[in-house]
């Protein structure tokens, strides 16, 4: 699955006014920074829409402050490229997008890509794989269809079936489902070696 970054340094008047540091943004406080990220990146990328996350995490590492745009569950329709995510990184003033194409090499050479925008085709079939989720006593069920702080799933969409990918700090599971009966197989679980490292500091985490 193709994923990289298109990174951008900002020098509009949203980030560039001055330069400050760590300690000074961590005092604007996480609304007023998720603010100015969201400023920032609409200044070059006007169809960016913060209302299509429904995860926004500030993360601090090595003196820099992050804010992340994150879907917690992430759909790639067959023959389709885009911009999944995005960061603001406020320190250095620069923003990254994440981009996944499905196949891999889909769209290879295009060189602009739009963000990943939910309409009801999308959310339906993710409906039918959480749903069919829930009917199975192979993986664990996805409560009201909300994962957990710190837990992504990923939903690639296959010509007669689907392929998940849940990914948390410690734990990978994948499985494929059927599209038109929902059977729920070829699941498989592993856990990460992360000997002793602790994951990235995330400021005013969700509960």
């Amino acid at each position: 699955m193709k994923s990289f970054c298109m990174v951008l340094l900002l020098a509009g008047a949203s980030l560039a006014q001055q330069s400050q540091t760590l300690q000074q943004l961590k005092t604007f406080g996480r609304d007023s920074l998720i603010r100015r990220a969201v400023l920032a990146i609409q200044e070059n990328e006007h169809d960016f829409d913060p209302a299509q996350y429904d995860r926004v995490r500030i993360t601090e590492d090595h003196g820099e402050l992050h804010v992340r745009f994150e879907h917690s569950i992430l759909y790639l329709a067959r023959k389709t490229a885009f911009k999944y995510g995005a960061m603001v990184s406020l320190v250095s003033n620069s923003a990254s997008s994440s981009i996944l194409s499905n196949p891999d090499d889909y769209d290879d050479s295009r060189e602009e890509y739009r963000y990943f925008k939910w309409d009801e085709k999308s959310r339906a079939a993710v409906r039918f794989v959480l749903g069919a989720i829930g009917r199975s006593d192979e993986v664990g069920d996805v409560v009201d269809g909300t994962l957990p702080n710190g837990t992504q799933m990923t939903i690639r969409e296959e010509r007669d079936y689907y392929e998940i990918n849940v990914d948390s700090w410690s734990t990978h599971s994948s499985y494929k489902i059927q599209k038109k009966s929902g059977y729920l197989y070829d699941a498989s679980h592993k856990h990460y070696a992360r000997d002793g490292k602790l994951p990235e500091l995330e400021l005013w985490p969700e509960k």
